[in-house]
């Protein structure tokens, strides 16, 4: 499969429900798989994000993106912890925004 408008890393997407029988509610969700891998499988890896700030408190394999990051409309959390592949046609096809690269 080689598709010349897939997903690309890094940038934030909104998805529909990870979870087999939960809500339909779309959820936004970074690509964090390689563009290479994007491309040529039906399937992304992605990092959830949650609005649950609270819960994820001290929780080392989650980090607090602020508002307006990633075209975020409230602070949340990136679910590091919860790589999910998620089959490409599940996202929007408009990218709700993109995450810069920090440096250490």
């Amino acid at each position: 499969m080689n598709d010349p408008h897939f997903p690309r890393q890094g940038f934030v997407y909104l998805s529909k429900a990870l979870k087999p029988g939960g809500d339909t509610k779309k959820r936004p969700v970074l690509v964090v798989s390689s563009d290479i891998r994007n491309q040529h499988s039906r399937t992304i890896l992605v990092v959830p994000f949650s609005s649950d700030i609270d819960a994820s408190s001290g929780h080392p394999g989650r980090v607090v993106v602020n508002t307006g990051d990633g075209g975020l409309e409230r602070p949340s959390v990136a679910l590091c912890d919860l790589i999910t592949t998620v089959e490409k046609h599940y996202l929007d096809t408009q990218t709700y925004g993109v995450v810069q690269p920090q440096p250490f």
